[in-house]
């Protein structure tokens, strides 16, 4: 928890994908790099995501991203960078 809120705050409270503001209590955290891959639990391999981002970016059907990125609720805004 204290590493969450320590990358939130690094983060200027926003997702580092699309750059909304985030809630301490509605963001997420992924590895920049993997664990298994060799990255580690330091704050420097801590990214902050919304909601959406995280699903994008951990989304299983990556063989056509399209399908996933239509179901999800994004703003008007990140759709324009997926076009």
């Amino acid at each position: 928890p204290l590493r969450k809120e320590s990358a939130w705050l690094r983060d200027n409270k926003c997702c580092n994908r699309c750059g909304i503001t985030l809630d301490l209590k509605d963001m997420h955290t992924n590895f920049v790099k993997e664990i298994k891959d060799g990255g580690g639990y330091n704050l420097e391999n801590i990214i902050t995501l919304c909601t959406d981002c995280n699903r994008i970016i951990n989304s299983t059907n990556l063989t056509n991203p399209k399908n996933t990125m239509s179901s999800l609720m994004l703003s008007d805004k990140l759709m324009f960078f997926v076009k």
